[in-house]
């Protein structure tokens, strides 16, 4: 017995299609452009398990894992701060292409990101073969004596 797995946007102001999954990376011939919102990440200090959402944190680099079918893959990489909303422009991002490991700099002119926390867009909207993002690795430091006070 064949399946079928239809899916569609869940928002109205963007939705209107449905589309027939696992079938094609195209909707009658246009790109389906495809975006990933992570939720906050805070970092933790070394060996420890929970969260630091009070210290400022230097966020250097993240290293993409991706798994393809040969063809190279083109996503934009952008970073925002840990309490920004899913809809809010990014503060930063660049351009990543490869075949498996993409290391990607979280900096623009003024140098590093700094914030308490991150959160990481990944989108494309090419349709040159599939693809899985299957790991993602930040790297970042905790900056010493830099703590968030009550006002």
């Amino acid at each position: 017995m064949a399946s079928t797995l239809l899916v569609g946007v869940a928002r109205i102001a963007r939705g209107g299609y449905v589309y027939t999954f696992f079938s094609g990376n195209t909707f009658n011939g246009a790109v389906i452009p495809a975006t990933l919102m992570l939720k906050p990440f805070w970092a933790a200090e070394p060996g420890s398990l929970s969260a630091d959402y009070g210290r400022l944190k230097r966020f250097r680099s993240a290293i993409l894992l991706f798994e393809t079918d040969a063809s190279p893959v083109t996503v934009t990489y952008g970073w925002l701060g840990g309490d920004a909303g899913d809809d809010d422009a990014v503060d930063g991002s660049t351009t990543v292409s490869g075949t498996s490991r993409q290391p990607a700099l979280v900096e623009d002119s003024n140098g590093p990101f700094h914030d308490y926390g991150i959160r990481q867009r990944i989108s494309t909207s090419q349709s040159s073969g599939p693809w899985i993002l299957t790991g993602l690795r930040v790297q970042y430091q905790i900056l010493p004596g830099m703590k968030r006070t009550a006002a």
